[in-house]
This record gives C-alpha cells, structure tokens and sequence, in this order.
C-alpha cells in the first residue's frame, strides 16, 4: 500500500511517531520538573508502557480545545490543512502541532515543558521515515481563556510522503 492515500492513515501514522518518542511520553506523563530522570509511579509506568491509552486522552489526532480541569496535564493536539492529493495519494499539506502545558508545570529542568515537547517533535518529524517534511513557522501560543494553559506550536510542510520506516 503506498504511504499517504489516506488522511486517517496519515494521522495513524503521526500518532504512531509521537508515541515512539519516549522523551515527549516522560514530558507529558511525568509531572515533576525532573521528568527524564524521576523514577515512574504505578500509573505512570502503566501509561509509558501502553502509550496508546494517550491517544484522545493527552494526544489528539484533530484540534481540540483544552478545558480547565482540576487535574493538571500537558496535551498535543494536532491541525492537518491544504492536503492535495495527486493521483492515488496525498502529496503535500501542512500539519500543525499545539503543545498546552499547565502554568504551574511549565517550569522544568530542561526548560519551559512546552518547548522541550516541541524541541522533541521536530527531531521526529526531521528524521522520521514517512516523508519529506519541512519545519514550517514556530511559536508560542496565546490561551486566553481563563484555563491556567499556556503552549506553543509548531508546523510542517509535507512535500511528500515516501513510505513507512
């Protein structure tokens, strides 16, 4: 099957790369400003061993507005536009990736959470197998409503894809 007929496979397929990330696991499951190092809870190691219970749950494949919650957890929601599809497949769009980080977690050893998840995406998806894409704009993001989240995002241009590692 040739890689990108469909957008769920494209989606799958990007879920798939986020979830073989152990570092962005750690950032998002693990609490504590010491994250790459602190030894896991029960619950935590449950989730770093069966990732994709994170799926809908902490990481979204679509846009997906974050409400205030009494439990504090960082999420990565996804945007895919412009997709054109040539022939049997899609060849180019843009996917979008939005990091939202409680206030009170954003203060980590290694820097503010939110960048350190997006600094650990674009290493993905540079040396990911599924295409060519190419780092797009970069940012932070203004959460304005009152849910205590503050972000950032990142974007990718997909030239093409080629197939799966």
């Amino acid at each position: 099957m040739i890689m990108g007929q469909t957008l769920t496979e494209i989606k799958n397929k990007i879920m798939a790369e986020i979830l073989s990330n152990k570092n962005i696991l750690r950032a998002l499951i693990i609490d504590s400003p010491d994250f790459l190092t602190r030894i896991p809870s029960d619950q935590q190691l449950e989730l770093l061993n069966k990732p994709s219970k994170l799926i809908r749950e902490r990481i979204f494949p679509y846009i997906k507005n974050i409400e205030a919650t009494t439990d504090s957890k960082s999420y990565i929601t996804t945007r895919y536009i412009n997709f054109i599809k040539s022939g049997m497949k899609y060849r180019g769009g843009i996917i979008y990736f939005y990091v939202l980080t409680p206030i009170c977690l954003e203060n980590t050893d290694y820097g503010i959470r939110y960048d350190f998840i997006i600094d650990e995406l674009e290493k993905t998806f540079s040396e990911t197998g599924i295409g060519d894409l190419e780092v797009g704009t970069r940012g932070d993001i203004e959460v304005d409503d009152g849910s205590g989240y503050i972000g950032g995002c990142i974007n990718f241009k997909v030239i093409d894809f080629y197939g799966v590692k």
